[in-house]
């Protein structure tokens, strides 16, 4: 499996470290070999929901933990 981690793909506010998705974010992908970063690391549970905007469709999702968000800031 492939995970398609450029950068602008991954667009994030380090301040808060919360990332903006839509649904399609989240589910969907177009191939069977390939998930977005976003997606796998909601999948998995390395980011949760933190809330949602009806009127735009965008989730925002942040780190369940600080243990998970302190290992993700390291890594990049």
């Amino acid at each position: 499996m492939v995970i398609n981690s450029i950068p602008d793909r991954f667009d994030f506010d380090m301040a808060n470290l919360q990332i903006e998705a839509t649904r399609d974010d989240l589910m969907y992908t177009e191939s069977r070999n390939e998930i977005s970063l976003k997606s796998l690391m909601f999948q998995t549970g390395y980011l949760t929901i933190h809330k949602y905007d009806e009127s735009t469709g965008l989730y925002t999702l942040k780190f369940p933990n600080k243990e998970i968000e302190a290992s993700f800031q390291k890594s990049i």
